[in-house]
Formats: C-alpha cells, structure tokens, sequence
C-alpha cells in the first residue's frame, strides 16, 4: 500500500490551520498565563507586585502598612478604599464608604464570624424596612474574598492548564479530520467495511466535524468566554 502524498491545496489549507492555531495560542498565552486574581466575573492581572489591572481602566493597589494592608479599588469609573488586617484565617476589612467586615476565612470563601453565613448574604443583600430582601450594587462578597486572597498571595491563573491542553489536542483532532476525512472516519473502523471510500457527501460532512471540533477546541484553550 503506497503512501498518498499531500496535495498542494492540503499543504496551504494545513499551512492556514497552523497560522490560526499559532496566533491564537499566542492570544491564550497573553490571557491564560499571567496570574492574577477574579473579582466576581472580572479578571485582574498582576501588573506589579502591588498593582493589577483589569480592562477599562480598572485596578487595584495594594501598599502595607504596620496595621495590615491598604487598598484602593476603581472599578467601573467608582474608586474606594480598604484597609484589611488578619490574623491567620480571622480576616477584617474596613471599607472607607462601605461596611466592615468582620470573618472567617474557610479556605474558599470569608463568613461571618457572628452568624457564620457567607458574605453573599450578609453584606451583598440589603433587607429593606418592608421586609424585602434586594442585591446591592456592590459585591463586597467577590471583592473581599479577592481582597484576602491577594493579601495572601494566592493569585491565580485566568483560565486551567487542564483546559487549555484539552483544548488543544480537541484542535489537532479536528484538524486532522478536516485535512484527511476519510482516514480519520475508517480509523480504527475500517475493517467493517470492504471498500473504504467516502462519498462527496460524507467527506463534506467529516469536514464540517472537524471545523467544529476545532472551534470547539479554540474556545476551550483560549478561554475566550470564559
């Protein structure tokens, strides 16, 4: 069985895959491997060791002092300060504008060292004079959790090693059968059948599994969405 040579449409189109997958690995590395820190849905990168910075002009800085560590938080065009102390895992953060809290911390989140409830639902939801329950704008649950785990030095990487591998091995595969359809359908499977051959239909099909499988790959590596 003599070997079938690449095609030049094949080379250019493998060429191409290749293009794609380089800039956007460059993208996932920029994104993915500089640490920093979630403030609920937003990312802050490390810009120095005490400064990070999230898109829109938003940052926190961090300088010590002998009481603990003060802060200034801008997000969202709104700039606050913080001064938080802890002694091991009892953690005490004084907004200037804004609540003192008072926790625990228990290795994923602060609780509130008098009721033990997670800061979500005794700092972030206001209970009105009628009895009702309503969020506040400011998440001081994200933000002091965020806040003690920089004063700790337990930053983060934006999206998983684990992802941005399995990402990348789904990209190869789709590739692959984007580029070969037919031996990537009868791989392992062709001795079900006497004359392995796909119709026009079918490669079109495996084609358009293997874009798929490539996109899907791409998301999961970059974390674009993520």
């Amino acid at each position: 069985m003599t070997k079938k040579k690449l095609t030049f449409q094949q080379l250019m189109t493998a060429a191409v895959i290749l293009a794609v997958f380089i800039i956007s690995f460059v993208y996932a590395s920029q994104r993915n491997f500089r640490k920093g820190i979630f403030v609920g849905d937003q990312f802050f990168y490390v810009k120095s060791q005490t400064l990070l910075e999230a898109g829109n002009k938003d940052q926190i800085s961090l300088k010590s002092s002998d009481s603990g560590i003060d802060f200034t938080i801008t997000q969202g065009g709104t700039t606050q300060s913080a001064h938080l102390q802890s002694d091991g895992e009892q953690v005490n953060i004084t907004y200037e504008n804004g609540p003192v809290i008072n926790g625990e911390w228990t290795g994923k989140r602060i609780v509130d060292s008098g009721g033990g409830m997670p800061l979500e639902s005794s700092v972030d939801k206001i209970r009105t004079d009628d009895g009702n329950v309503s969020q506040s704008k400011a998440s001081y649950s994200d933000l002091s959790n965020a806040l003690y785990l920089i004063s700790q030095n337990k930053l983060t990487l934006r999206n998983s090693i684990l992802n941005m591998l399995l990402g990348i091995v789904f990209y190869f595969v789709g590739a692959t059968e984007f580029l070969f359809p037919e031996t990537y359908h009868f791989f392992l499977r062709g001795w079900r059948y006497k004359h392995q051959e796909l119709s026009e239909e079918g490669t079109f099909m495996e084609k358009v599994g293997g874009v798929v499988v490539m996109l899907l790959g791409m998301v999961t590596f970059t974390g674009i969405f993520s």
